[in-house]
């Protein structure tokens, strides 16, 4: 694999032996005599010697790109893999229920950490409702802990703070606690951020667990969340039509500021419950009322074979960075729109076509080959 990379890299920037072939040649002849002065200050007159030019060398060929047998299935493999998903457009893009990273983009990441407690077993786990929350927006988060029955009972408090990465300051959140079961105490807590965040200040923040067990020093776990200000707003959708075998889903944004915007969302078929298309639509905004329009390609529509009616969800919108040291800045939407339901036979399954993914897709098989 390295030797057929390198093979590759050296063609792209050397070129052909061609290229690099030097094409030198001498004057045949100088039309001036050399003259000189010895130590008797004479003038002599030499005789100058005819040089012929040096002839050209033939070219010599690359050595032939050769690739084992295992290389060439994987490459075949991979070209297959590509062809498949290049058929999409890159703004409605094939979903599938396994890609969580595109269906919930604002999930938090959490794993349950372990305990040794003098002996007794003990986990918890942190699970913001969100990773980035909005001022004005409650901030949730569900804490589960596990252990023996008799290690919950040696729980003597639980302490859940909303905490200021850099300002250390802290604000207490509301639980809401279930009887425990089968080993596990499983809380709900919250803090309305209007009501507790007067002075706001944007920033980094954690969710954290303070846990007083069996007389020891308390057990702390903390979990990453953002709070952010808003500075756009998706305030509803237009009506839906058929453009270029697309299915358009208008948007409609109110901004505070101008800027390029960029909208994605996952659309599912709301009577299955089923992934349908990732969408991904981007353009420059004013200032005040707009109108961004997401499109559904008509393959993706065809090979699902859903009609709908569908559902928007897990809507980011975020007002892309244009320079460096620009930060991103983000906008918030209700939970999830309707989209009304469509005829499949207004559609038709043309893939989608770009000049750079064909390249792409011909260097590969001619690898696979």
């Amino acid at each position: 694999m390295l030797a057929v990379t390198a093979i590759l890299v050296g063609y792209l920037i050397w070129g052909s032996t061609e290229d690099v072939q030097q094409n030198v040649e001498l004057e045949a002849e100088r039309k001036s005599p050399v003259i000189v002065m010895d130590n008797h200050l004479e003038l002599k007159q030499l005789s100058v010697q005819t040089i012929k030019p040096i002839k050209k060398l033939p070219p010599k060929p690359l050595p032939a790109l050769t690739v084992d047998e295992g290389m060439q299935h994987e490459m075949k493999r991979v070209a297959d893999i590509y062809e498949q998903r290049s058929r999409y457009a890159p703004y409605s893009l094939y979903l599938s229920a396994e890609q969580t990273d595109l269906i919930n983009p604002n999930q938090s990441y959490e794993s349950p950490r372990a305990y040794d407690i003098d002996g007794i077993a003990l986990s918890i786990l942190i699970e913001p409702k969100n990773y980035r929350f909005s001022v004005g927006q409650k901030v949730e988060a569900d804490i589960r802990i596990e252990s023996s029955p008799e290690g919950l009972n040696e729980i003597e408090k639980i302490e859940i703070r909303l905490v200021g990465t850099k300002t250390k300051e802290q604000w207490r959140l509301k639980q809401i606690a279930s009887p425990d079961k089968q080993g596990t105490r499983n809380i709900q807590a919250a803090i309305d951020l209007n009501a507790e965040l007067a002075d706001f200040t944007e920033e980094d923040y954690s969710i954290r667990v303070e846990v007083g067990f069996n007389g020891e020093p308390p057990i702390k776990q903390s979990a990453p969340i953002k709070i952010v200000h808003s500075i756009a707003e998706i305030t509803g959708l237009g009506s839906s039509r058929i453009e270029a075998n697309d299915l358009i889903i208008p948007l409609n944004i109110n901004t505070d500021k101008p800027g390029y915007y960029q909208v994605s969302a996952s659309l599912f078929d709301i009577a299955s419950n089923a992934a349908v298309s990732f969408l991904i639509a981007k353009e420059r905004l004013s200032s005040g009322a707009n109108t961004l329009e997401a499109k559904v390609q008509g393959l993706v529509l065809r090979d699902k074979g859903f009609s709908g009616p569908f559902r928007l969800q897990g809507i980011t919108l975020v007002k892309k960075s244009e320079r460096p040291g620009m930060l991103e800045e983000y906008g918030i939407s209700a939970e999830s729109y309707e989209v009304d339901a469509i005829d499949l036979n207004d559609f038709e399954s043309i893939p989608y076509e770009d000049p750079m993914t064909e390249q792409r897709l011909e260097f590969m098989r001619s690898i696979g080959q």
